[in-house]
């Protein structure tokens, strides 16, 4: 899908939804939020704040931030944590977080971490600052709970693109692996031939993808796609792909 169709996919989807498009900026108000945090927008995005620069809700909780209201909507993260976490969250780390494969940081909130979207007390967030294991621009959800002294973040999907084909197009199956809670499987205990595996393979196929060797396919009608599969008792360490085959250069 090119990034015309991923554009009208986003403006479509904020008809069904009903959100409140607000007029769009220049190009030079775009490139000057850029250079100021130190980034590029999306393609799609870009095309986005151009036509409509962020758009409202009736319900007053989703939120699609504009261009300059990056540092607004940090403000308002940072807010919830101080009133949640307490003055000192800078210090805090993650209580739910995979150290085997980490895709993102283990900070509550990173100054790389961009703001575009809301949702109650749920963020979405572009990564600028991944991992090895990670991408860049792949979309964080950082969800503070205003019931208990607790952030979670997870990974949502691996691209602006892929976030707006699976929020606005319910029919559309990511191109991503799913993961209990979008983490990698649990260390291997020794001797755990089973564990051992799903581990291997989690590492495999996450090198390959992002390496561009080969892509992920939730459709399970996918003519060109193999099932590579490793189960064990523990939902935690299963790991199941459907892989497209590898294009012919690669196998040369």
């Amino acid at each position: 899908m090119n990034e015309d169709e991923v554009f009208e996919t986003l403006i479509e989807g904020m008809k069904n939804f009903s959100y409140l498009p607000i007029p769009g900026v220049s190009a030079d108000e775009v490139m000057a939020e850029e250079e100021k945090n130190g980034i590029i927008f999306p393609d799609v995005l870009r095309m986005f704040y151009l036509n409509f620069n962020g758009a409202t809700h009736p319900d007053g909780v989703q939120r699609i931030y504009g261009c300059g209201e990056v540092q607004a909507a940090r403000n308002e993260i940072i807010a919830h944590l101080e009133k949640n976490i307490g003055a000192d969250w800078k210090d805090k780390k993650l209580e739910k977080f995979q150290l085997q494969y980490p895709m993102f940081r283990n900070t509550l909130l990173h100054d790389k971490w961009i703001p575009f979207a809301r949702n109650g007390a749920g963020f979405g967030l572009m990564d600028y600052a991944p991992t090895r294991f990670g991408r860049l621009g792949q979309i964080l959800f950082l969800e503070i709970m205003n019931t208990e002294p607790f952030v979670e973040v997870s990974l949502h999907s691996m691209s602006f693109n892929a976030w707006v084909m699976s929020y606005f197009e319910p029919n559309y199956l990511e191109k991503s692996w799913n993961l209990n809670n979008n983490e990698a499987p649990l260390p291997a205990e020794e001797g755990n031939e089973e564990e051992i595996i799903a581990n291997e393979l989690f590492s495999f196929v996450r090198q390959a993808f992002n390496q561009d060797l080969i892509n992920l396919s939730g459709d399970p009608n996918d003519p060109d796609a193999v099932i590579l599969g490793a189960n064990t008792d523990m939902p935690w360490v299963s790991a199941e792909f459907r892989v497209s085959k590898l294009p012919d250069e690669t196998n040369a």
